[in-house]
């Protein structure tokens, strides 16, 4: 008797599997930069150099004075005349006053006021005094100040785009897995 043999054929299952590498696009715009800038204002101004000389005071010691001041001059003296000739009449009435205390009183009095005219000395000066011509001198001056001219700067910036695409993977089934029975050598009745 034959048996029959069973024949078995099986395919195995494969999977396939696709990826795709990740993928980043970065796209950055320039930025925008305007710069505005006003015109600066520069002002200067100079005071100018002044020099002065007063030579009042030379002029007084030559006797070249103005009228008023001379006019003072001779009031101021006058009064300081009268002040000191009171004075020494008055010292010479207390000086009669007293005569009974004895003394020459009358002949050093007529002795005193007998000479008219001093003597006078003379004296060597230097017309007009040494430091009597006042000189100042004030020198120049000059500020400068600037305005404005200050800078605008604006910046208008882009933020960036940046495009990603993550890693992908397909998993499929690339071949199905099977398995078939066959009988071999021997004729079955298919029908039982």
């Amino acid at each position: 008797m034959q048996l029959p043999t069973i024949a078995i054929q099986s395919v195995r299952g494969q999977t396939g599997m696709h990826s795709q590498r990740p993928h980043i696009e970065i796209k950055q715009a320039s930025a925008v930069l305007s710069i505005n800038q006003e015109h600066a204002s520069i002002q200067m101004n100079t005071q100018p150099a002044k020099l002065s000389i007063d030579q009042t005071q030379a002029f007084a010691s030559a006797n070249l004075k103005h009228v008023y001041q001379l006019n003072k001059e001779f009031a101021a003296k006058a009064m300081s005349n009268a002040s000191q000739v009171t004075a020494k009449y008055a010292r010479e009435g207390d000086q009669l006053m007293k005569i009974e205390n004895g003394g020459n009183v009358i002949p050093h009095l007529a002795k005193v006021n007998s000479v008219l005219f001093p003597e006078k000395q003379a004296t060597v000066g230097q017309m007009p005094g040494p430091f009597q011509v006042k000189i100042h001198f004030q020198p120049s001056k000059t500020s400068v100040q600037v305005k404005g001219g200050i800078a605008d700067i604006q910046v208008q910036r882009h933020e960036p785009t940046i495009q990603h695409r993550p890693w992908q993977t397909n998993i499929y089934l690339q071949q199905k897995q099977s398995i078939s029975f066959q009988a071999v050598g021997v004729q079955v009745n298919q029908q039982l």
